[in-house]
């Protein structure tokens, strides 16, 4: 028999405390390389119990079957497993046409010494953990007295956290060891948390993390821990949070701007993380504080700009593109741009990508593509809006253009791809970069 089938009966608590409770086959060879292989198998899959969303509903409702009529004939214990995350998740553990499941997976948990239902519970109640609600209180009681039943793995979480299972007192616990801990993310899985970026649990604990080291973000060190934890090599990047991680990282900055290469530093990992906000309109960009956006977008301008001047300046040695750079830095400094995009010849485009892969952040600037060929084929371009005007410049020899913001020919901003020789036909206004150039632009701005 099957340790995944269960048996037939009157009752499942009875069926698993049955003949399940031994093994089948005694063993005296040493199992090491085989916990080895499970332990990878839990790292690289820690959450393959649970039940994906199209199959939930199907899933509790064959359970509440099964249970309403006593008919476990045929019954995998694996469906049982994956029952009890479907029924306790958001969108079921309120419902009541489900309070006797509920109630049913409660008393199993008390009684059962069926490893992988104590397993599926644990990890039940973590990710469907809020403070203060019944359905966190009630799986906390069953699992407390199935303490001494649950797998060894589970037995090693409650030797770090001993008030795993208080929600009251397990949150404040986990966010100690976070703000002690430099790499927060590595040290909870090394005790036992699988999945640090998992939800219920560790939603609660990101927030408070968050708010108890939010007043130490200007400082760099602590700024860059607190990076590692929201993207850590490797992994995906906290999603749940990630707003309020957002506006704790640029707050202490609204006021006054960090040093250039800092403000580098976390334009281009936020943006490697999550987009860039001027392309990206939803999560999390839409819900930080408007003032924070502001601060953020303005970074990325100034990001934009250098990247730009950075990648022109080492494949060509015009001198004009110095006061280009100059020029247009100043306008930044002097808060008169309010919004600018870049698109790169291809000969850019690779020394932009080298400069961000020599800085670590290989992803961690967007940028558009300059598309025209011929004579034109290394010009890249600055696309500014300033005021109400739409500036173009560009590398090698290209005239700045000017357009109105509202005129329908005007070039706009953060498409993926201009054509210079287009948007040179189509201007009505333009100045070749001789003396006075810049005074031009002044005047039109």
């Amino acid at each position: 028999m099957s340790q995944d089938d269960v048996p037939t009966g009157s009752d499942l608590s009875s069926l698993l405390r049955a003949g399940l409770q031994k093994p089948l086959v005694t063993m005296h060879t040493d199992l090491e390389p085989l916990r080895q292989s499970v332990r990878r198998i839990e790292d690289r899959w820690p959450n393959m119990a649970a039940p994906d969303e199209r199959d939930r509903e199907d899933i509790v409702r064959e359970l509440a079957e099964r249970h309403s009529s006593n008919n476990w004939h045929a019954c995998q214990l694996s469906l049982v497993c994956a029952g009890i995350r479907a029924a306790f998740d958001r969108k079921r553990r309120i419902r009541k046409d489900l309070a006797e499941l509920h109630s049913f997976y409660l008393s199993e948990i008390e009684v059962t010494i069926h490893p992988p239902l104590l397993t599926a519970a644990l990890a039940t109640y973590l990710e469907s953990f809020e403070p203060g609600a019944i359905h966190t209180r009630r799986l906390a009681e069953a699992l407390n007295s199935a303490r001494i039943r649950l797998a060894p793995r589970s037995e090693a979480l409650l030797k770090h956290f001993p008030h795993l299972l208080d929600p009251r007192r397990i949150v404040n616990d986990i966010v100690k060891v976070m703000m002690k801990t430099e790499v927060p993310y590595q040290r909870l899985v090394e005790m036992g948390l699988r999945t640090p970026h998992g939800p219920g649990l560790m939603d609660y604990a990101h927030l408070c993390f968050v708010s108890e080291i939010s007043s130490k973000l200007g400082d760099n060190y602590i700024c860059d821990r607190f990076l590692e934890w929201l993207g850590p090599k490797g992994k995906q990047p906290r999603r749940t949070g990630s707003a309020e991680a957002i506006d704790a990282i640029i707050g202490p900055w609204a006021q006054k701007d960090p040093p250039t290469d800092r403000q580098s530093v976390l334009t281009r990992r936020l943006v490697e993380m999550y987009g860039d906000p001027r392309r990206i309109k939803g999560d999390p960009w839409f819900r930080i504080d408007k003032t924070n956006r502001t601060v953020f977008l303005r970074w990325l301008t100034g990001e934009n700009l250098r990247l730009l001047f950075d990648a022109i300046t080492d494949t060509n040695d015009n001198h004009m593109w110095v006061e280009r750079r100059e020029f247009y830095l100043w306008l930044h400094n002097q808060k008169r741009i309010d919004a600018a995009w870049v698109a790169f010849a291809p000969a850019g485009e690779n020394q932009a990508r080298r400069i961000l892969e020599g800085a670590g952040h290989g992803g961690g600037l967007e940028f558009g593509r300059q598309v025209a060929r011929g004579t034109r084929s290394n010009t890249s371009l600055l696309i500014a809006k300033i005021g109400s005007k739409i500036v173009v410049d560009g590398s090698h020899s290209y005239k700045v253009h000017m357009f109105r913001d509202n005129d329908p020919i005007a070039p706009q901003l953060f498409l993926p791809h201009y054509d210079c020789e287009r948007i040179r036909r189509d201007s009505l206004e333009s100045k070749i970069h001789h003396k006075g150039w810049q005074n031009w632009v002044l005047m039109r701005i």
